[in-house]
């Protein structure tokens, strides 16, 4: 899983499959310190961290 540095277009969110979750991701990125992903079993795992 690839967490984008940059904010997708419009066009990106609205004309790709993808477009969403890319979004989503953009925005975890922007919200956390640290964001660390893995897949295991078949399942995305993203681990978040904040500093308090």
């Amino acid at each position: 899983m690839i967490i984008p540095d940059r904010e997708p277009t419009e066009d990106e969110v609205l004309q790709s499959l993808t477009g969403m979750a890319k979004l989503s991701l953009f925005f975890i990125r922007q919200n956390a310190d640290k964001v660390e992903s893995h897949v295991k079993n078949g399942l995305c795992h993203i681990r978040l961290h904040y500093v308090h």
